[in-house]
């Protein structure tokens, strides 16, 4: 992979004797492309009190393993329906990448009044990291009133198995709620 390397490491001794071999690092450097979150919608335009789908989606990761998303979105013109009526509160459903790996959602809450979604997901061992494009959530979104609703991933944080970031950056997208 262009912009990444290996480092070699020797082994070292412990205090109680122990030999430890680290594991080769992955040293990133600024040629790297970060990874991309994607808002997609079914449509760029919808009509009060239609519905249409919103995934995100995260376009050339590599060895993702957790994601933490908090997008906004006008309230006054969208809201977003709950994907689980089991648990109490609003929540966003796991994407098909997830859906069929063992994973847990520490942190699923949809905020119609504030217009905000929180959104906190880890794959659970023995799942392996994902990589290339991931459909991390997706949810129903319904027009309230006539306008343009953004929506927008405010913050991004992803992780691999190991903890460490994974570069990576979020978009916006424009939905047109007409009468």
């Amino acid at each position: 992979m262009a912009g990444a390397a290996a480092v070699e490491v020797a082994p070292t001794k412990t205090p109680t004797g122990v030999v430890a071999t680290p594991t080769p690092m992955r040293v990133v450097t600024t040629t790297e492309t970060a990874a991309r979150v994607r808002l997609e919608a079914d449509s760029a335009s919808l009509r009060i009190q239609e519905t249409m789908t919103v995934s995100i989606a995260v376009e050339g990761v590599v060895n993702l393993y957790g994601a933490e998303l908090h997008l906004v979105f006008d309230q006054d013109l969208v809201q977003i329906l709950d994907a689980d009526d089991q648990l109490e509160g609003v929540q966003i459903a796991p994407g098909p990448s997830l859906a069929r790996r063992s994973h847990f959602a520490a942190v699923n809450q949809v905020n119609n009044e504030l217009g905000h979604v929180y959104y906190t997901v880890t794959l659970l061992k023995p799942a392996l990291p994902l990589g290339g494009t991931v459909q991390l959530a997706a949810f129903e979104l319904v027009g309230k009133a006539a306008g343009s609703a953004r929506i927008e991933a405010l913050s991004v944080d992803l992780v691999d198995e190991y903890a460490q970031a994974i570069p990576a950056g979020g978009e916006w997208i424009v939905i047109e709620v007409e009468e």
